[in-house]
């Protein structure tokens, strides 16, 4: 079985050293497990070892597995509550971007450690680094303030040497205001001056963020099978 599929800068994370994450063996296969939960496999994949793998995430904080091989997929889909669903992957090929004007009142800055403590939601720096002096020392984020409120967030949530993959959020009671793209921008911009390229995901479920990321001039470049082994 091909364990190969794209949006992997996540693993490479771990294997470069940007994030943290667990790499180990199961059989003829390489695992690399991210702290957000996702998992990549490197090498030939058994069913034997897709058997071991699934007992031992079930110690794990969370495990996201994604595959673009038949025989794995079947193999997830076989498992009893097993949520299955599809994950898109999009790149940023458009060269230089323009950046949007901010509403009246924002301020858009680099997110520091104030501005973590009041970062609430789902989507967030604390998602994907272990903690935040690795983010502050090693991330990239950007944040769009009205006052002492912060209403918008893009940040690094995975990282390679090429590639850094953005995780975008609004705060729920400034949606609907636009303020997602704009702050998005901010961040593609400053992944194209580092020389990176700039890549998002997201489950194919999840339209408001494909929207942000088409708006922001992201392409769609691949997709896979998404399973949550461990919630």
């Amino acid at each position: 079985m091909s364990s190969k599929v794209p949006g992997e800068v996540y693993a490479l994370s771990v294997e470069q050293g940007y994030q943290s994450g667990e790499i180990y063996r199961i059989g003829g296969c390489l695992v690399v497990h991210h702290y957000c939960g996702f998992v990549f496999l490197r090498g030939d994949v058994s069913g034997r070892d897709l058997n071991e793998l699934y007992e031992r995430v079930q110690s794990s904080r969370r495990a996201i597995l994604f595959s673009s091989d038949k025989e794995i997929s079947d193999f997830c889909r076989s498992i009893e509550n097993v949520n299955c669903g599809r994950r898109i992957f999009f790149e940023y090929r458009a060269g230089e971007i323009a950046l949007p004007a901010l509403p009246e009142g924002a301020v858009v800055r680099s997110i520091d450690a104030v501005d973590l403590e009041r970062i609430k939601g789902h989507i967030t720096p604390d998602f994907s680094w272990e903690d935040r002096a690795s983010f502050l020392s090693k991330g990239i984020g950007y944040c769009i303030a009205f006052g002492d409120d912060i209403a918008a967030w893009a940040f690094s949530a995975g990282i390679s040497d090429s590639e850094i993959d953005i995780g975008v959020e609004t705060a729920e009671e400034y949606r609907g205001r636009g303020l997602s793209p704009i702050v998005a921008s901010y961040m593609v911009d400053h992944i194209l001056r580092l020389g990176k390229t700039p890549v998002w995901a997201c489950d194919a479920a999840n339209i408001a963020s494909k929207k942000v990321a088409l708006k922001v001039g992201f392409e769609i470049v691949g997709e896979c099978d998404r399973f949550v082994l461990k919630g």
